[in-house]
């Protein structure tokens, strides 16, 4: 089980979800729930550097993103950035970023190997 640890940043419209541990496909779905029925802020970043993702499948990537969907109108033009160190987690997650696209997403998303390269494309 992961632990999630959300910072909000009010003065930056940003919300950071610090993540480890074991993260599987129904902690996600509860994340993204939570996400939306919280207060919403324009960009999302998501450190999983320190979470495990080797259970999730690539059916559960695109059930991820079908479920994401139907929030992604309330951050129009946001970003969610994500930060992981491992290879998995790094094709896991342009899975994710590719499903969206295809899906119509509204928001983009972007995977990233540094903290420093997330925060400069939130910036953008």
């Amino acid at each position: 089980m992961a632990q999630i640890e959300r910072i909000l940043k009010k003065e930056e419209d940003l919300t950071v979800f610090n993540i480890t541990g074991d993260l599987g496909f129904e902690e996600i779905i509860d994340l993204v729930d939570l996400t939306y029925s919280s207060e919403i802020t324009l960009n999302i970043l998501i450190d999983l550097t320190c979470a495990d993702t080797k259970s999730l499948t690539s059916e559960q990537i695109a059930k991820i993103s079908d479920h994401s969907k139907k929030y992604s109108h309330l951050r129009s033009e946001g970003k969610t950035a994500y930060i992981v160190n491992k290879d998995l987690d790094y094709g896991l997650a342009r899975m994710y970023q590719i499903h969206t696209e295809l899906k119509g997403h509204h928001e983009a998303h972007g995977v990233f190997r540094s903290l420093e390269e997330a925060i400069s494309w939130l910036n953008e």
